[in-house]
């Protein structure tokens, strides 16, 4: 994300002239526009990717500016081609000193933007989309957006009224989504994702993402998620909406095959057909259930546009837009078939393509498995280690659940429907580590926050009670497996409840002080130590 800086005073809103912008290089520049908001009282500013809002009547857009305000966003406007643009926004809009009414003639180049308006009393969306002869119309990307570096200046603004763009910031932070996405992702997010959709993909519930491979934690839904999904569908969304599907959704079939077709298959996922290729998208089935159709139809447009150097080709670039058009859409058509979707006459399933196993790296997922013990575990994440060693670790309870050796998954069954069947595990157990054993620090209950990738493994955090803990799991050799806490904020000692003394395994501590099969730990503080478990001799 960003790095927002604030600016307490008084603020001159000028119109900049043009012959500033042309000493204006990318290099002198920075990510963001300045966006100025200014009550009765004072006037704030701070760094922002986009200049959007979405607020409810009694909401800001920064915890110390009253809800009734004015506001500007300026900078710069990076143009890649010249031509002629034609702007969308609510407020009022100059660039290079020159107000804009509707359509303007840019060069390549930088060039001084201002943007203003007045927030209107009620709920309010504001945004700036654009378009010209080399794209469809779309949200002003961050990409697009710079300004001069400003020195630091002291944060003190207090807190007094909600700001849900200051909330989306500090939810994202808290459940650490930098740790796998990028900054534009984050930044953009809600232009690409169905509306609806938003609470169930952060939850990873019943997600209709089919059949990946790495993908991020279960996440209880908690006040913060709930809050977040309100937060992010008050800004801008999608613009384009899809009229009713064609009357043959199926005719599209052979567009996405490799012999009439497009060649979609042969980097893309299908329904239950998994494509070996190297570098490859997403699953295309239910795919339209993820992502609006407004950004379908601009990613189809030109896909190198919204992600440079995505290898996917702009297939229907020399197409008129009217028939460019139809095809799109009788591609959302067909995809938004799901399960009644008609595959390709050349596409054939290999049942075995539902393996994973790790081999020269590590490989992980979230899923639905079923131990030996018959315990079900609905928020499992899956880690297979290249050494032939896997663990699932229990997004629940918090804790080590099941090793296993010789294989991983067969993600048939719980691809195949829906995540409705839990997935088998591969292999011989290892450990399987029972619900009256594991760590505990006081009466707390364990509440998963997230995890970061460590060399290819989650490193999952989770707190109990005031105590923030960190687990890293890896396997020293194929017959053993070592785990690695890091807790800080720690006011009570630490138990841990290993197996009983006859198992064929042992447990070895770093610290702490046996007696039978519990281990004490007791200090405060902050506090690491290991456990390495492995078999007896």
């Amino acid at each position: 994300m960003i790095k927002h800086t604030y600016i307490l005073g008084a603020i001159v809103l000028a119109a900049w002239p043009h012959s500033l912008a042309a000493k204006e290089n990318i290099e002198s520049l920075s990510p963001g526009l300045v966006a100025t908001y200014q009550d009765d009282t004072r006037s704030i500013s701070e760094i922002v990717a986009l200049p959007e809002l979405g607020l409810a009547a009694e909401e800001s857009p920064h915890p110390g500016v009253k809800p009734i305000f004015n506001f500007s966003y300026k900078g710069f406007l990076k143009i890649t081609q010249a031509g002629s643009y034609q702007f969308e926004t609510q407020g009022a809009l100059s660039i290079d000193g020159q107000p804009v009414a509707s359509e303007i003639k840019l060069e390549a180049g930088n060039h001084a933007i201002l943007l203003t308006h007045k927030r209107p009393p009620g709920d309010s969306r504001f945004g700036l989309s654009w378009q010209s002869e080399h794209f469809v119309k779309e949200p002003v990307p961050p990409i697009a957006l710079w300004h001069k570096p400003l020195p630091p200046f002291p944060q003190n603004a207090d807190g007094r009224f909600p700001s849900p763009s200051h909330r989306i910031r500090t939810a994202l932070a808290t459940l650490k989504c930098a740790s796998c996405h990028d900054a534009n992702f984050l930044e953009t997010m809600h232009h690409k994702f169905a509306p609806n959709s938003l609470l169930t993909l952060m939850r990873h519930a019943n997600t209709p993402k089919w059949y990946g491979s790495l993908t991020g934690p279960l996440l209880e839904e908690n006040a913060t998620l709930t809050q977040l999904a309100a937060d992010l569908k008050k800004l801008p969304s999608s613009q384009r909406v899809r009229a009713a599907a064609a009357a043959e959704p199926n005719s599209a079939k052979n567009m996405v095959g490799t012999q009439k077709g497009l060649a979609c298959i042969a980097c893309h996922d299908l329904k239950h057909h998994k494509t070996e290729a190297e570098s490859k998208g997403p699953n295309l089935a239910l795919i339209t259930e993820r992502v609006s159709y407004d950004w379908f139809v601009r990613w189809m447009e030109n896909p190198g546009r919204m992600k440079p150097g995505v290898p996917m080709p702009a297939f229907f670039a020399g197409q008129e837009p009217a028939l460019r058009q139809k095809n799109i859409d009788a591609l959302w058509d067909y995809f938004a078939l799901g399960q009644q979707m008609e595959l390709p006459d050349e596409l054939h399933v290999n049942p075995n393509q539902f393996i994973l196993k790790a081999s020269n790296r590590p490989i992980y997922t979230r899923t639905y498995i079923r131990l030996p013990d018959g315990r079900e575990l609905l928020r499992a994440i899956c880690v297979g280690l290249p050494n032939g060693v896997s663990f699932c670790f229990d997004s629940e309870t918090c804790q080590l659940a099941y090793v296993w050796t010789g294989g991983f998954l067969d993600m048939a069954p719980h691809w195949q429907n829906q995540s409705g069947m839990p997935t088998p595990v591969i292999g011989t157990p290892f450990f399987i580590q029972s619900s009256r054993e594991g760590l505990r620090i006081g009466d707390h209950k364990p509440v998963f926050t997230g995890y970061e990738i460590v060399g290819g493994i989650p490193r999952f955090e989770f707190t109990i009670g005031e105590a923030k803990v960190s687990l890293h799991i890896d396997a020293p050799s194929p017959d053993s497996i070592r785990q690695t806490f890091s807790i800080s904020k720690l006011d009570k000692p630490i138990i841990f409840i290993a197996p009983k003394l006859e198992s064929p395994l042992a447990m070895k501590a770093s610290q702490g002080t046996w007696a039978e099969n519990r281990l004490t730990i007791a200090d405060t503080g902050n506090v690491e130590f290991t456990l390495t478990t492995e078999k007896k001799q």
